[in-house]
C-alpha cells in the first residue's frame, strides 16, 4: 500500500506510523511516514502480510504524542496486489477519536516469523526492556534485553540464530519500570 494521511487533527510527520490489522487483531504490516518533496506530502509505503481475501483495518500512531487513532475504512487484502502509487496515493482518513493503547503497545510482524522479526514497542518511560521467547510448555528459548526510549521503539531480532523448530511460541515483554508482562503468540516457520 502506498498512501497519504488525511486529517484535520494534527500535522503528519516523519516517524508517524500506520499499522495494518486483520479481523482478529493480528498485525499484518507497519509503515512509517516519509516526506517526499517532489509532491510536498508525507507518504507511507507498507507491505501487508497474509493469506489473501482478508479484511484489513488500520490505526495511525502519532510519534510525538504517542497517540493512536483509528483510520476510517479499510480494504480487502489480496496477495501481490499493489494499492496506490506515488502519482495516485491511497487516502488514509484519520478518525476523530483516539484508540486506547491498552494491550496495543506491542506490535510483532511478520507473524509467522521466518528469520527477522520486527517489534514496535510503545514505552511509557526510557529504560531496559526484556524480550523472552517461550515454548508452549514454558521453556525459555530466547532472552534479550534492549535499551528503549519513551515513545515508540523499533526492535529487530534475527530469530534464525536460535535455530528454533517450527511451531507456536509465546513472546513476553517486560520493562524495567513496569511489573506488567505483555505476551504475544507468534509462529516460527
Amino acid at each position: 500500500v502506498v498512501g497519504t494521511v488525511i486529517t484535520d487533527l494534527f500535522n503528519p510527520q516523519e516517524g508517524d506510523r500506520i499499522i495494518a490489522y486483520d479481523e482478529e487483531g493480528t498485525v499484518r504490516g507497519v509503515g512509517e511516514l516519509q516526506y517526499f518533496a517532489e509532491i510536498d506530502d508525507y507518504v507511507v509505503s507498507m507491505l501487508i502480510y497474509g493469506e489473501g481475501d482478508e479484511e484489513i483495518s488500520f490505526k495511525y500512531f502519532v510519534a510525538n504524542t504517542n497517540n493512536l487513532y483509528q483510520v476510517n475504512g479499510g480494504l480487502i487484502f489480496t496477495v501481490n496486489k499493489m494499492i496506490g502509487t506515488v502519482s495516485d496515493l491511497y487516502d488514509f482518513h484519520i478518525d476523530d477519536e483516539k484508540v486506547a493503547l491498552v494491550g496495543e503497545n506491542v506490535v510483532v510482524y511478520p507473524n509467522p516469523i521466518e528469520d527477522l522479526v520486527n517489534i514496535e514497542l510503545l514505552q511509557k518511560h526510557s529504560g531496559q526492556v526484556s524480550i523472552k521467547l517461550y515454548t508452549l510448555s514454558g521453556v525459555e528459548v530466547m532472552a534479550q534485553s534492549f535499551t528503549t526510549s519513551q515513545g515508540m521503539n523499533h526492535i529487530e531480532i534475527d530469530i534464525s540464530q536460535f535455530r528454533l523448530p517450527a511451531g507456536l511460541y509465546t513472546m513476553k515483554f517486560q520493562s524495567q519500570e513496569d511489573s506488567e508482562v505483555q505476551s504475544v503468540n507468534v509462529i516460527v516457520k
